[in-house]
């Protein structure tokens, strides 16, 4: 079925920005000044601190780029989708091109700036650099069983099958990867280089800055679609929401935020590390929440907390 121009839909509208806006290119980035700071305005415990964040990052984008392709192909097996199915494949091809972006940007950065393709840095999954076990299973791993799974389930064809599993992916990619791990990821980094900065009196890192701030651009495309796909599955099926998006709302809240407090690697600046991820958490969850539609979740609604959560569940044990 032909692609009826004069009823676009959120997928089309948000392709025709990404047409417009999210054509920067990573190799253009001026990274001079970052190579520099790296190695005269970091000491060896700064650099250590915020390393393992530059690496989720690294690892996180790369897995992103190579889990998506199974999304086409669920999509294009729906049968009487309750959207326009090419209007999101249209959307889906700026969000891997997009992906595959930031992979750029980040592979340049370690080459350029950071003068290693090397994530597993002495050895960092025993490290610090990795606070939760979980997070790189949650990132890389876990994304990689989806995609799998997608792939099976769209030999079968079986229609309430392919709705719940891109409803399962689309959570955990767009609802909690970009929207809830990313987001805390930027915010550390603005406020780690925002207090170097005041300490040296002079903007640190501007190749990155300016990278992360056109990736951030780009991810607010993928989020808004992914909430939208969700919310449009939601109204085909309510059970999805308390069946695929609940379970896994509550298997991102046990596995990857109890350990915020634990995180005292950022204890010499200026923010709390556990009070940042808790508000940017919160403030994210809140709208994928209040976007589907806070009446269909049993266990969650707009006013939902991260903190009350945590208390909750740790009385519980």
């Amino acid at each position: 079925m032909a692609t009826d121009f004069a009823k676009k839909e959120k997928p089309y509208e948000l392709f025709d920005k990404a047409k417009r806006r999210g054509t920067w290119d990573p190799s253009e980035l001026d990274l001079s000044e970052d190579a520099v700071h790296w190695e005269e305005g970091f000491s060896q415990a700064q650099k250590d601190q915020i390393m393992g964040t530059f690496v989720g990052f690294y690892e996180g984008e790369e897995s992103v780029t190579r889990t998506l392709v199974p999304y086409f192909t669920i999509v294009d097996k729906l049968e009487d989708a309750p959207f326009d199915t090419v209007q999101e494949e249209m959307f889906l091809s700026t969000h891997l091109m997009e992906e595959a972006k930031h992979t750029d940007f980040f592979a340049r950065y370690f080459e350029e700036v950071l003068g290693t393709q090397e994530t597993e840095i002495d050895d960092y999954e025993e490290s610090d650099y990795w606070q939760n076990p979980d997070l790189k299973e949650f990132l890389v791993d876990d994304l990689e069983a989806i995609g799998e799974r997608m792939r099976r389930t769209a030999r079968t064809g079986d229609q309430h099958e392919l709705r719940y599993i891109l409803a399962e992916g689309v959570m955990h990619y767009m609802g909690i990867v970009e929207s809830q791990l990313a987001k805390a990821g930027y915010e550390i980094f603005e406020n780690v280089f925002s207090d170097i900065s005041d300490d040296l009196g002079t903007e640190i890192m501007p190749g990155f800055q300016e990278g992360i701030k056109l990736i951030r651009m780009d991810e607010g495309r993928h989020i808004t679609n992914g909430r939208w796909v969700m919310k449009r599955l939601a109204e085909e099926d309510p059970d999805i929401v308390t069946e695929v998006y609940e379970p896994k709302v509550e298997e991102y809240l046990e596995r990857l935020t109890g350990q915020q407090a634990a995180d005292d690697r950022y204890e010499d600046y200026s923010f709390d590390m556990a009070t940042l991820q808790r508000n940017v958490s919160n403030a994210n969850l809140r709208q994928t929440i209040e976007y589907i539609g806070p009446e269909k979740f049993d266990n969650f609604g707009a006013d939902f907390d991260i903190g009350a959560y945590g208390d909750a569940a740790a009385a519980g044990d």
